[in-house]
C-alpha cells in the first residue's frame, strides 16, 4: 500500500511576510483613492441637475428679456457647484449617512401631503449626497492609514508570521516578545494589523488571533 504524503504548509518568517504587508498598504490606498475620485464624479451629478434647471429657466415664456444677460450652461452649472457642493458637503458631514432615516422619523406627525414631499426632498437630497460620502469615507480611510504610519512594519510582519505558523489563536505575550518588551512599538503595531482586520484581540486582551480575512488577505488559506 502507498503512504499517504502529508502536505506542510512552509514556514512563513519576516522576510516573507513584509513584502505581503507592503503590498496590503499600497492596495489599500488605491482602493480609497480611487473611490475618493469616484466619489468627486458623482458629487457632481447633484449640482448638474439643479444648475441645469435653473440655466433653462432663461427660455421660460418668451425667452431672456431685453436688457437680460444670457449665461452659458457652464457657466451657471459651474457657480452652482461653487455653492451646493459645500452644502451636500456640510451636510453629509452632520448627517454622517442618516439623513433619509432622520426624514422618515420626523415626518410622522406630519400631514401625509406634506410627508410625501418631505421624504421626496430628503430622497433626492440623499441621492446628491452619494458623492460626497464617497469622498469623506474615502479621506477618512486615507486618513486612519496616516496615523499608523509610525507603526513598525517589520514588527507587524514578524508577529503576522509567528501567528500564520502556529496556525490558531496564541497568548499575547508570545507576541510582545518580539517587540522586546517595548510598550508602544507593541501597541501602535498591533493597532495597526487590527485597523487592516488581520487580527482581533480578546475581550480579556490576554489572546490575539488571525481572523479568516486575515489569512485570506494574506493567501494562507
Amino acid at each position: 500500500m502507498g503512504t499517504a504524503t502529508r502536505f506542510t504548509a512552509p514556514r512563513q518568517t519576516t522576510q516573507t511576510v513584509l513584502p505581503k504587508l507592503t503590498k496590503i498598504d499600497t492596495g489599500f490606498r488605491g482602493r480609497w483613492f480611487a473611490l475618493i475620485l469616484a466619489g468627486a464624479i458623482v458629487s457632481m451629478f447633484g449640482p448638474i441637475i439643479f444648475g441645469s434647471a435653473i440655466w433653462l429657466r432663461q427660455f421660460r415664456g418668451a425667452g431672456v428679456g431685453i436688457g437680460e444677460k444670457y449665461h452659458s450652461w457652464w457657466w451657471v452649472v459651474g457657480m452652482t457647484c461653487l455653492w451646493f457642493l459645500p452644502i451636500l458637503f456640510f451636510i453629509e458631514w452632520i448627517t454622517r449617512g442618516k439623513l433619509l432615516d432622520s426624514a422618515v422619523e420626523d415626518v410622522g406627525d406630519m400631514p401625509r401631503f406634506v410627508a410625501h414631499r418631505a421624504v421626496a426632498g430628503a430622497f433626492f437630497v440623499e441621492l446628491c449626497l452619494w458623492g460626497p460620502r464617497m469622498v469623506t469615507g474615502g479621506v477618512r480611510k486615507q486618513i486612519g492609514l496616516t496615523t499608523h504610519r509610525h507603526a513598525d512594519r517589520t514588527l507587524a510582519a514578524a508577529m503576522l508570521a509567528e501567528l500564520l505558523n502556529h496556525g490558531e489563536g496564541m497568548p499575547i505575550g508570545k507576541l510582545y516578545v518580539l517587540a522586546k518588551n517595548d510598550d508602544h512599538a507593541f501597541s501602535t503595531t498591533l493597532a495597526y494589523l487590527m485597523f487592516h482586520d488581520l487580527v482581533d484581540v480578546s475581550k480579556k486582551g490576554d489572546r490575539v488571533w488571525l481572523l479568516s480575512e486575515g489569512k485570506r488577505t494574506l493567501g494562507a488559506t
